[in-house]
């Protein structure tokens, strides 16, 4: 049986496809919020009812911290961290885990 030619040039796509671009993320300016400025975001975002704006603030704050440290603070499990940041699940927190981190981050 003899062996199958294989062309040495390869042929380009008839698609053109277009580039992606991806910009500059901002979250919060990315800074770490002093306790008081913490405390009244997510006071007010309780008050008024507004959970995107309280998932907003939580996420990007257990973004900015260090992750082993808050996991020990909180005595959360890692997974939970990275569940509520990961945002694949819907974001649904107990009292209790809420509770916990935010006394972690807050200290």
């Amino acid at each position: 049986m003899a062996k199958a030619k294989t062309l040495k040039k390869q042929k380009s796509s008839s698609k053109k496809s277009k580039p992606v671009v991806l910009g500059p993320h901002k979250v919060l300016d990315e800074t770490k919020l002093d306790k008081e400025t913490l405390k009244s975001i997510l006071a007010e975002a309780l008050i008024d009812g507004d959970i995107d704006m309280l998932k907003d603030v939580l996420i990007t704050q257990i973004r900015l911290q260090n992750k082993a440290e808050l996991v020990r603070k909180s005595k959360l499990g890692r997974q939970t961290l990275y569940d509520l940041i990961e945002g694949k699940r819907e974001f649904n927190p107990t009292v209790k885990t809420l509770s916990s981190l935010l006394k972690a981050i807050a200290a």
